[in-house]
């Protein structure tokens, strides 16, 4: 595990390293159960569920000597380390993935996701040190761009978080841009930026009206600019109550100081 000093380590994604699928023993009875206990797997009805099952493919393919072994065991970890994230045991994930990227030295994803791990736990340098591995092998990931913004962001490193959340944006597909564009706006208005930031926001939401993570972040950003009745409009539309706790907004949500400060000075006066 990494020291609370959160020394950086670096890792080399090697795509050169992918097997030959081709090269691949189809008639191995083995292959085709492994097979079909990774999409058992992918089809568990829930994270307990799912992180057994991809359990069961390490034990008992693990030790297996065949070539295609590597690549069905070490996706096993990395995707058990993605039940174990999404449960917050975040240092059993960090091991899952650590065990991903030894087997399979030339997929992406273990190296990212286990960036996502590090920031759950706050080691955010190291978090920054994977997703710069992924960007040297996929420099167009949207992904890849967001986490490396939202790491810089905790550690205040805000010209850095707002070019890597612009990437992200000018990447992204319709299903993550909403996401990236939040962030970059977010990140905007906290260098002082508020009519570009505000501007991104109404943009947003123009083409996402429910999107309440832009809507809350309008309403603070329009109080801080004086526009007491733009803000209150905009806040009487956010129903998520978890907007109003400054706490989350820092810790889960990670809002930058400058608005979170602005959320707790408008409800103080506007409630």
């Amino acid at each position: 595990m990494p020291s609370s000093g959160g020394e950086v380590e670096t890792v080399t994604i090697k795509p050169e390293l992918l097997p030959d699928f081709t090269s691949f023993d189809r008639s191995d009875p083995d292959l085709r159960r492994v097979y079909e206990m990774i999409q058992g797997a992918l089809r568990a009805e829930n994270v307990v569920e799912e992180e057994a099952r991809w359990t069961e493919v390490i034990e008992r393919y693990g030790s297996n000597g065949s070539n295609w072994a590597n690549d069905a065991v070490g996706r096993a970890y990395g995707n058990r380390g993605n039940c174990r994230s999404r449960q917050g045991r975040f240092e059993e994930a960090i091991g899952d993935y650590n065990k991903s990227i030894e087997l399979c030295p030339y997929s992406v994803d273990p190296v990212l996701n286990r960036g996502v791990a590090y920031e759950g736990i706050k080691e955010y340098k190291l978090a920054i040190e994977d997703y710069k591995a992924v960007l040297d092998v996929s420099p167009s990931d949207p992904a890849a761009w967001n986490n490396f913004g939202n790491a810089n962001a905790a550690l205040q490193n805000w010209e850095v978080a707002e070019d890597a959340f612009k990437k992200a944006t000018s990447m992204s597909d319709v299903n993550f841009f909403s996401f990236a564009a939040v962030n970059y706006s977010i990140v905007l208005f906290q260098r002082g930026k508020d009519e570009e930031a505000i501007r991104e926001l109404r943009k947003i939401l123009i083409k996402y009206p429910s999107f309440t993570d832009a809507r809350a972040a309008l309403a603070v950003a329009l109080w801080l600019n004086g526009d007491r009745s733009g803000a209150e409009t905009a806040w009487y539309r956010v129903e998520d109550s978890r907007y109003a706790d400054t706490v989350w907004l820092t810790e889960l949500r990670h809002w930058p100081p400058r608005l979170v400060q602005g959320m707790k000075d408008f409800r103080t006066i506007s409630t």
